[in-house]
């Protein structure tokens, strides 16, 4: 099983879709805080918000009807390259009811693409423009299945930043504050926090 550790050394290498599709699953079976559940770091640094993902498949489970709670889980789901029977499994249906989502839907081959392409490491540019898409299309895609566009002339948060973002986000400032003043992505602020919090610092919730 990959480790927070061993993820995080990694970081620099091309990303296994396969390996985040595992991580996902991981996250979405345990219902303990966001930041004790191990994968949650990885998958963050690599611009997926794994909470959003597990609201989805959280809301589906508490819902025991084929209803629009099912069907959006299910879709993202399939978006991160789940395969039909660890779809089914994880939200607790038969394979035979997420094939029926599947086939009755309309979404587009390319939005299950446009997810595998971020997580490869491409732009929302270079995405939109091997699909032949929009850049709006793109980011659409992108907001629905919680993914932080990757930007290559973006630059990692200097020690500075880090203390700044510490210092006023457990002041009470929001996490969309700070990175628009800090003209940070808001996936690395929460990173930072993310990462402070795991090394035993105690910041507000």
């Amino acid at each position: 099983m990959e480790t927070l550790n061993s993820a995080i050394q990694s970081s620099e290498l091309p990303i296994d879709p396969d390996w985040v599709v595992n991580l996902l699953e991981q996250f979405c079976k345990n219902d303990s805080d966001l930041y004790e559940v191990e994968p949650y770091l990885p998958l963050l640094e690599t611009g997926i918000d794994p909470s959003k993902v597990r609201k989805k498949v959280h809301g589906s489970l508490e819902n025991d009807y084929y209803g629009p709670e099912l069907m959006t889980a299910v879709r993202t789901l399939w978006a991160y390259g789940f395969e039909t029977n660890r779809i089914s499994s994880l939200l607790s249906v038969a394979p035979e009811t997420c094939r029926s989502v599947l086939t009755g839907s309309r979404w587009c081959p390319e939005e299950r693409d446009a997810v595998a392409m971020h997580i490869c490491g491409q732009t929302p540019v270079q995405i939109a423009q091997e699909l032949e898409k929009t850049r709006g299309w793109v980011y659409y895609v992108f907001d629905v299945h919680g993914v932080t566009p990757h930007r290559h002339n973006a630059s990692p948060p200097s020690k500075k930043q880090k203390r700044e973002i510490i210092r006023r986000y457990d002041g009470g400032d929001s996490a969309v504050s700070i990175a628009k003043d800090l003209r940070l992505a808001e996936h690395q602020v929460y990173f930072v926090i993310t990462q402070a919090r795991t090394s035993g610092r105690r910041i507000r919730s």
